[in-house]
């Protein structure tokens, strides 16, 4: 990547960092990436990834056929925990319903025993995989403790009372809830008056009441 867009898209970095990157040609090392929600990216093993356009949805495969998924947003930042300990698991990254995010060869600027350039990112680093990992328990636990009805309205609840997806078969996947079984939620829950669904966009329109379902188990 020609070092001054790297600059544009890295606007914290010192001039020091910046010469570090351009005198070891670090900078032929990152890479822009489109991803779309029919994309299939697999991150590269000692890369960081941002995302700096749109959101993105990483999944993980891990032995046994068990599967997660997280949500990521602009300025988020990915694959911090491979660098320093690396699992037995796959990811793959799809579009939410599309991104740009930046690849940035960490593992090969920490070989260069130089990592002053990854200081910006640190705290930022630090307090997003803490922020992702007690959203990640609660998801699953919300998971194993809710009816269907009640971990649908707590994952609206998560996402500010309001979602907007691009197909129900979407959302029933990144639920992990049937098809047939989230359609019968939806339109139950709007029914009660609780939601309400218009086009592509499910709000909660009964605060009180979602926040009851919730706390009844």
């Amino acid at each position: 990547m020609n070092i001054e867009n790297l600059v544009k898209l890295l606007p914290k970095l010192r001039s020091e960092e910046v010469d570090f990157i351009r005198d070891n040609s670090l900078n032929e090392y990152f890479f822009l990436h489109n991803i779309s929600k029919e994309t299939f990216f697999t991150p590269k093993d000692g890369s960081l990834y941002l995302v700096k356009e749109g959101g993105i949805i990483v999944y993980g495969y891990i032995d046994d056929h068990l599967e997660f998924h997280m949500d990521f947003n602009p300025m988020d930042c990915i694959g911090q925990a491979d660098l320093f300990h690396r699992e037995n698991i796959d990811f793959i990254i799809k579009g939410k319903p599309s991104a740009l995010i930046l690849e940035i060869p960490a593992k090969k600027i920490m070989e260069k025993g130089d990592t002053r350039f990854l200081n910006f990112l640190y705290e930022k680093m630090l307090t997003k995989m803490v922020t992702n990992i007690i959203k990640l328990f609660k998801t699953y636990a919300a998971k194993v403790n809710f009816s269907n009805e009640q971990y649908f309205v707590n994952f609206l609840l998560n996402n500010g009372g309001s979602l907007t997806f691009t197909s129900t078969e979407d959302l029933a996947y990144i639920l992990h809830i049937e098809l047939r079984t989230i359609q019968r939620v939806i339109k139950k829950l709007s029914k009660q008056g609780i939601i309400k669904k218009s086009k592509k966009t499910l709000t909660i329109t009964d605060m009180d009441a979602a926040e009851d379902l919730i706390s009844s188990i």
